[in-house]
């Protein structure tokens, strides 16, 4: 993995919400992509992390999106502006429509007039997480138990029927942002790190990603125009609560400190009930890919080798908590 450092490359990635948790990961890292400049778009002013071509826009309009990208010239367009919260698409479903959903399809329609690869990065939560045992294919039977899962999945209904080369990738990740506080890695080791109690939830089950490998992977399927919709996940399932015991445990901190918690029977105070088995089958991508899945342990003991590139991904100030001697 190497910063960037130049933009002789090539090829062009448009990164659509540059400054998000994933995007971010995106723009500040090339993973074996040195062929391409990466530019981003966001709706924040430049950070001071991002020393490549960035642009502000504030205007999600079809004629504006369909404008910069004939002026910018894209190779492939990765999409990962969302509003992802489930209780803020809750209580402001407008806009979360036309972030999840109206700006994906345009920038889909966009993308194949423009003769550029577009990538739709979606979510685990367009099926109920209602099965016991059974993780979810690629053709199951979709049905999203929140209005965020209902707005990624009419994008990629929508996507696919207006640009059939389009890739969706279905995820769940984990890993280091800007802020420090947007993945629920940050949030349990930053957490034990102040001897703060916290719950951990044991009937929410996922397939988390390590999001360095989530982008090697989305890489290499849109390098080899792979097109449709595609799972990239890890090859276990875990609860929130045995997360928060592996985080525990890799990074030197206090178990104890995670109490096993329902998140059905839990006073979160979130307007969505979120006691769900949403893990993935990612048996296609084994096979598009030729290699197994990683699992989260595997993903969780890269993301502390990782947390010494923090500092310099992010410009996190010194006080920052992952610059915790320790862990460099």
């Amino acid at each position: 993995m190497k910063i960037i450092k130049s933009y002789s490359a090539s090829k062009r990635i448009l990164v659509i919400g540059a400054t998000g948790f994933l995007g971010a990961n995106l723009a500040s890292y090339q993973y074996s992509m040195e062929e391409y400049e990466i530019i981003g778009i966001g709706r924040k002013v430049q950070p001071e992390w991002f020393t490549g071509k960035y642009h502000q826009k504030l205007d999600f309009s079809e004629r504006a999106i369909n404008s910069t990208i004939e002026s910018l010239k894209p190779d492939v367009i990765v999409n990962c502006a969302a509003i992802t919260s489930h209780d803020a698409c809750e209580s402001n479903p407008d806009l979360a429509d036309l972030i999840n959903t109206k700006l994906a399809v345009s920038l889909a329609k966009s993308a194949l007039d423009n003769g550029a690869k577009f990538v739709q990065i979606s979510s685990d939560a367009v099926f109920s997480g209602m099965r016991v045992t059974e993780p979810y294919r690629e053709g199951d039977i979709t049905s999203p138990f929140s209005k965020y899962g209902e707005t990624k999945l009419r994008a990629e209904i929508g996507i696919l029927d207006i640009n059939s080369n389009a890739l969706i990738i279905r995820v769940n990740f984990f890993g280091w942002s800007p802020g420090g506080h947007r993945s629920i890695l940050e949030f349990i080791a930053s957490e034990l790190l102040k001897g703060n109690q916290i719950e951990g939830f044991t009937d929410y089950i996922v397939t988390s990603q390590y999001v360095e490998t989530l982008l090697r992977d989305t890489y290499e399927l849109f390098e080899r125009d792979i097109s449709g919709v595609v799972h990239l996940s890890s090859k276990d399932a875990v609860s929130k609560f045995d997360f928060g015991l592996l985080v525990a445990k890799e990074f030197g901190l206090k178990s104890e400190l995670i109490t096993p918690t329902l998140f059905g029977k839990s006073d979160t105070g979130t307007a969505v009930s979120r006691s769900r088995n949403l893990m993935l089958d990612s048996s296609f991508a084994e096979e598009l890919l030729g290699r197994d899945r990683q699992c989260q342990l595997d993903g969780i003991k890269i993301a502390r080798e990782r947390i010494r590139l923090v500092p310099k991904m992010f410009h996190t100030p010194p006080d920052d908590w992952r610059n915790n001697e320790n862990w460099q």
